[in-house]
């Protein structure tokens, strides 16, 4: 929860945010976590998750939640586009990567 504070505009904590606000956040914690020097790490994602989730995975996602980082017209709609329960999904996902992450880059 630290991270999250530490990232957020409002260093609101993460059970105060909205879901969209989560979303924005775990994407924006990822980043953090994966960028170092400018450039994208790529931690061995096979030695926890087996190929449950890899590089191409993480990216995936990441490119998907840009849409809560990001006011423009078709970002919105895109946010719009997405079921609450496909939200609650990406939350929950987004925070086991963030665990990996966490685990592999200690």
């Amino acid at each position: 929860d630290q991270k999250f504070i530490e990232i957020s505009n409002r260093q609101a904590s993460f059970n105060n945010m909205s879901t969209d606000e989560k979303l924005s956040e775990i994407s924006n914690l990822i980043e953090n976590m994966l960028k170092k020097n400018g450039s994208f790490i790529t931690p061995d994602y096979s030695s926890i998750c087996f190929d449950y989730i890899s590089n191409e995975t993480v990216t995936s996602y990441r490119k998907k939640m840009h849409c809560f980082r990001h006011a423009t017209n078709e970002a919105i709609t895109e946010r719009n586009s997405y079921s609450e329960e496909q939200k609650s999904f990406f939350v929950d996902f987004g925070l086991t990567i963030i665990k990996v992450i966490r685990m592999l880059t200690k």
